[in-house]
């Protein structure tokens, strides 16, 4: 009809600005070792049906931008967590380097006294007698290492496996699609 002016509907989903604007997550930054296209996968199939904040895709693109940059470092630390190699039933675990270095000096004196007999004397007479000192200087180094690990006690290894369940049950890609719902949907149900 002519004439008739279109209006935007009154609910904007985020499923509707993606359709609209494909490129709505392009710039939005995430850790480097994480699947991008999984991530918006995610959040498309989380708030799908969510109404916006932000109705308008250019301006959102920006705000996705702006916000991702200002969490990326968070995001990398709770990722770098999630791949970190360690024995899930050890609450100790420390290397240590040092060195060792000892000097020592000492002086020493000593004297002797040797005595000689003839054949047909009993009593020996002073052949000889010698007097030194003696000067020694010592230096010691040495080098070690060590790596001590364990369980100290504080918590037994059925608490660490349960906590270690807990921690194999994070999902990065949850906790990133949360925080946009959180930030950029109306979650009125």
């Amino acid at each position: 009809m002519k004439g008739v002016k279109r209006t935007m509907p009154a609910k904007i989903s985020v499923l509707g600005l993606y359709k609209y604007n494909r490129s709505l997550f392009d710039n939005m930054r995430i850790p480097s070792q994480m699947d991008k296209s999984a991530l918006i996968n995610y959040i498309i199939q989380e708030c799908a049906d969510l109404e916006v904040l932000i109705p308008d895709p250019d301006t959102l693109e920006v705000m996705l931008e702006s916000w991702s940059i200002s969490r990326l470092h968070s995001w990398e630390r709770l990722y770098e967590s999630t791949i970190q190699e360690y024995n899930m039933i050890h609450n100790y675990d420390r290397y240590e380097d040092w060195t060792d270095t000892g000097h020592g000096t000492g002086t020493g004196k000593s004297s002797g006294t040797l005595g000689k007999a003839a054949y047909n004397n009993e009593s020996p007479v002073l052949a000889e007698k010698t007097d030194s000192q003696t000067e020694n200087t010592t230096s010691t180094s040495g080098t070690h290492s060590g790596h001590m690990y364990g369980n100290i006690g504080v918590t037994t290894a059925a608490q660490m496996l349960t906590e270690e369940r807990k921690l194999a049950e994070y999902d990065i890609y949850q906790t990133i699609t949360d925080e946009f719902k959180r930030k950029f949907c109306v979650c009125v149900y």
